[in-house]
């Protein structure tokens, strides 16, 4: 299953259509232009069919979307608003061309499809609570657990962030993890001792994490775990040249966010745990080589393991190495937003082509924006 397209519309304050994604995908625009909205805006709402947003309000608005799950469309609708300081869906359905799969009203009544007894059953549940997640059934309704299993796949980092630098394991946990912890990529030590400690292929994944580290220009010898004065286990690396161990407090900002993000990405590689990995602000703090080797390297293992892969970036050296192809420029007018791809925009991407300019010229230019003149 993958996410196909999504619109969304916020009280009449901010909204996007129709944004298209494919397997690769690299949103670009300028600063405040909505790249980190529309971002979480689609992970808030996967966090919130699952029931795993912590803040109801970021989820108000209206939603459209497009599934597909081998060759099949499903779409998804959901709207909801603030009622007496409490979150209200206002509707909610899921439909398959003329297939109705669920129905809901604003008083937490409607139907469901039962694929078990071949008809509508009626339900009535909460009125803040989505009836995808409420009404979950891996025997009587196939198609939200799949939906749901999709959704519960997901794996958001903020590159501009600590991505679990100060986070370590504590020690009474040591022995009882054996599987991953994928939560906004916090989790990096506990999700590291896994790969290299309890899994069959942990020689091989050690191999490549530290290839794709050396191709970073981080020439790491060693991987070790250390224990804190407090009990809790963090990471230490060995660099080649280099006397002493270097712990994760101590690493740059920009080597310990490469490390994390790669170790992340190539566990997916041999676990597949994440159908969709979202990752803002790629590169950041990274000089200009590592920050496009970087980029290569995620989209590589991205496209060996399975996974969907959608970035954020305004970084021009990131525009030039990564191809048109994968590009959706992000425009915003007031308090609407709109994309240009490839899919919507092939002719002006093809002939861009022929200009022998950069990546970045077509950005800087508008040339995305010539059908608009």
């Amino acid at each position: 299953m993958k996410l196909n397209k999504i619109s969304y519309k916020k009280e009449k304050k901010w909204e996007y259509n129709d944004l298209e994604l494919k397997d690769i995908n690299l949103i670009v625009g300028k600063n405040a232009a909505g790249k980190t909205r529309t971002l979480s805006s689609i992970v808030n709402l996967l966090n919130f069919i699952i029931q795993h947003l912590e803040k109801e309000f970021e989820i108000l608005g209206e939603y459209k979307v497009e599934f597909e799950d081998n060759g099949t469309i499903y779409y998804y609708e959901l709207n909801s608003c603030m009622e007496n300081n409490s979150l209200k869906i206002l509707k909610e359905i899921l439909y398959n061309g003329d297939k109705e799969y669920l129905i809901r009203k604003n008083d937490g009544t409607g139907q469901i499809f039962s694929e078990q007894e071949n008809k509508m059953l009626e339900f009535s549940i909460d009125t803040n609570i989505p009836a995808i997640f409420a009404k979950r059934d891996k025997l009587h309704h196939k198609v939200l657990d799949r939906i749901i299993s999709w959704c519960q796949t997901n794996m958001y980092c903020k590159f501009g962030s600590e991505l679990g630098k100060t986070k370590g394991l504590n020690e009474r946990h040591l022995e009882d993890i054996y599987d991953y912890s994928f939560e906004n990529a916090e989790q990096l030590v506990r999700n590291l001792k896994i790969s290299l400690e309890k899994r069959e292929y942990k020689e091989e994944f050690k191999e490549k994490l530290l290839k794709q580290m050396a191709d970073l220009g981080y020439d790491i010898e060693s991987i070790k775990f250390v224990k804190y004065a407090n009990g809790v286990y963090g990471i230490a690396l060995h660099e080649k040249d280099i006397k002493n161990n270097i712990n994760q407090l101590e690493m740059s900002q920009g080597m310990f966010r490469a490390f994390s993000l790669i170790t992340h990405s190539l566990i997916n590689l041999y676990e597949h745990k994440v159908n969709l990995m979202v990752i803002d602000d790629i590169g950041e703090g990274l000089d200009y080589e590592r920050a496009t080797k970087l980029i290569k390297l995620i989209i590589e293992n991205a496209q060996e393991s399975g996974s969907q892969l959608l970035m954020a970036t305004n970084d021009r050296h990131i525009m030039n190495k990564t191809p048109l192809k994968y590009w959706q420029v992000i425009k915003r007018e007031n308090d609407k937003i709109k994309f240009y791809s490839y899919k919507n925009n092939k002719e002006i991407f093809d002939e861009f082509e022929f200009t022998g300019l950069s990546n970045f010229d077509f950005f800087s230019t508008e040339f995305y924006a010539e059908n608009d003149k």
